[in-house]
Formats: C-alpha cells, structure tokens, sequence
C-alpha cells in the first residue's frame, strides 16, 4: 500500500505541474495587455490554480488514500479473523477426532 501511495503521490505532483504549467503559461498571454493584462491574468491564474485546482485535487488524494488504507486494514483484519477460524476448526477436527475414537473404543468392549 505505501509503494503505491508513493507511486500515486509523484502522479499527483506532476499532475500539480501540468496544472501549473497550463495555467500560469496562460497568464503569460496577458501581457499582449501589458503589465497590468499580465498582473490581472497571472492573478487570476493563481487563485484559480492554487485556490481551488490543487486543494481539490489533494482532496481526492487524501479520499483515495483514506478508502484505501481502510480497505487495507479491513483485509488485515480478515485474515486474522481467517487464522481465528482455522485454528478453532483444527481444534474442533482435533476433538471430533478424539471423540470418534472414543466412541469405537465404546462399541469394542460393549
């Protein structure tokens, strides 16, 4: 689980650069506008990326890896439920067993 959450934490931070990139390359546009097109754009670029894209994002990061590590723990305990079970069935076989036994011993002398 932690290979993948480190696999998916670099997917997520090149997909932050993506963004970035896109948005502030964007901005740039803005100073066929001059100083003040390229100001207001590259602001608007910022709170947009910064602001609302990358939280989100992050967000369903943190979602993800939140199901994940629940479902993780929930197998984990499933297999110890799993062991709990087979060791009260050989337990269980280990007294049929002796009670069997027991039994045709019972039917020898009677």
């Amino acid at each position: 689980v932690n290979q993948w959450f480190f696999r998916k934490k670099q997917l997520f931070q090149s997909q932050v650069d993506k963004i970035r990139k896109e948005a502030y390359a964007g901005a740039a546009a803005g100073v066929v506008a001059g100083p003040f097109g390229l100001i207001i754009s590259y602001s608007i670029a910022a709170g947009v990326v910064e602001g609302k894209l990358i939280p989100e994002l992050k967000n369903k990061l943190k979602s993800v890896q939140s199901f994940f590590t629940t479902l993780s723990n929930t197998v984990k305990q499933a297999n110890k439920d799993i062991d709990a079970a087979k060791l009260k069935l050989t337990t269980e076989i280990a007294a049929i067993g002796e009670i069997k036994t027991e039994t045709e011993t019972t039917r020898f002398y009677v």
